[in-house]
């Protein structure tokens, strides 16, 4: 038989679940404070510095940016440094961050601070380093654990308390509350471990080029068809949900829904994605990481199908619960489709080269989606497209799965060696 270097099951390690406890913490203060926090500061931030609304956003915007450009260094920085110190620096430039927007002087400052503070800290204690936490933590199986983490709860609670802080103690306040929130990151990040004693991954052993600490090489990974496969796929639907929050609402108005009726879409979509993490947990440990990213294609693509037939208000809010189940899994599952894929010590490494793969599609398709709106006069080409793409997506990850359910196979079958 041939040797595998497996990584060792940690059944019910004591304190797993305090960790994932601490990486549900880190990511939903790190995208609470950014996502839901910007949301609600966007138009004070306009006002205050006397500025567009393309200026004024664009400081989330860059943050996104800086975050994702930054996390191959973060994949380094876990390997070298681990996950404790990389996750407390980070934290800590988050607090720096929002302290400064509390005190900016000008719109440039408050730009500086997003990219370079908000931005780079939040991909250094966010969601990146909390899902390689977690699955470190809950092998061979991190699917429910990931599903766990990754429930978006903050970013839909902040703001139900931010226009207050606001109405009472202005924008400046409402920064430092933000900074006082983001501190609170230190104490949980202190106690974060970044394995269970004696608990030690391998790579994959189809790979043997390594970087000396059981990492695949920068070089194997980009070699690799799985990760092109699963890089672009996860960077296409995860661009298909963006387009989806940023044009729904423009949709619907044309086709006759109220306003008001529109945006209750929005918010059917993001509660739903807090329920479709946890869901994708289970449906990765039954069925494998790339089943469920290809069954969440092709909910993606069913939602869509609804979108664009029917101008009714309820077909449109269970097209948007679908799309919110799907979108809220996509990350979750594709960390454990990388550990299965390349091995659990490169899964900071891969994913952060999947973030960058993930940048000119989150930044060019949903303004193309809006482009071709214009030109065509409605969204019927955009839809379709959609659907089109997200089927094709759906496809490719099923092909995935074949292909690493052969390589299990293979690797049961006796060898000549």
């Amino acid at each position: 038989m041939r040797k595998m270097d497996n990584v060792p099951v940690s059944g019910n390690v004591p304190g797993r679940w305090a960790m994932a406890v601490r990486g549900f913490l880190c990511q939903n203060i790190i995208l609470g404070c950014s996502a839901g926090g910007f949301g609600v500061a966007m138009p004070f931030l306009r006002d205050r510095y006397q500025v567009g609304a393309g200026a004024a956003t664009l400081g989330f915007s860059l943050s996104v940016l800086t975050s994702g450009l930054f996390a191959p260094a973060v994949a380094t920085m876990i390997g070298k440094l681990g996950l404790r110190p990389t996750m407390l620096i980070g934290a800590i430039l988050t607090v720096i961050g929002y302290a400064a927007l509390a005190f900016a002087p000008t719109i440039g400052i408050v730009l500086a601070a997003y990219a370079l503070l908000i931005g780079v800290g939040g991909s250094m204690s966010g969601i990146f380093p909390s899902s390689v936490l977690v699955s470190n933590w809950f092998q061979p199986n991190p699917g429910r654990a990931l599903g766990f983490v990754n429930m978006s709860v903050f970013v839909a609670l902040l703001p139900l308390f931010a226009l207050p802080v606001i109405g009472q103690y202005g924008l400046r306040g409402f920064y430092l509350m933000l900074a006082l929130i983001s501190a609170l990151l230190i104490p949980v990040v202190l106690g974060v471990r970044d394995r269970p004693d004696g608990l030690h991954g391998r790579a994959s052993p189809q790979d043997a080029e390594t970087d000396g600490g059981g990492s695949l090489s920068t070089a194997a990974v980009l070699r690799a068809p799985i990760f092109w496969v699963s890089a672009v796929g996860f960077s296409t639907l995860a661009a298909m949900c963006i387009i989806y929050i940023a044009h729904i609402v423009s949709y619907a108005i044309e086709r006759g829904v109220s306003g008001e009726a529109a945006i209750t879409l929005v918010s059917v979509s993001g509660g739903a994605i807090a329920v479709g993490a946890l869901v994708s947990g289970f449906l990765c440990d039954r069925f494998g990481p790339a089943r469920t990213l290809a069954l969440a294609a092709a909910v993606l693509a069913l939602s869509w199908v609804v979108i664009g037939s029917t101008a009714l208000l309820t077909p449109m809010l269970l097209a948007s619960f679908l799309e919110g189940i799907a979108a809220g899994g996509i990350y979750p599952t594709l960390s454990v489709l990388t550990a299965q894929a390349f091995g659990l010590p490169s899964l900071a490494r891969v994913l952060g080269l999947v973030s960058i793969v993930g940048l000119p599609f989150s930044f060019l398709l949903p303004p193309a989606a809006g482009l071709l709106r214009d030109l065509a006069g409605n969204y019927f080409p955009v839809i379709g497209i959609i659907i089109a793409i997200t089927l094709a997506v759906a496809v490719g990850f099923y092909a995935v799965a074949l292909t690493l359910e052969r390589r299990a196979r293979s690797a049961l079958l006796p060898s000549d060696t």
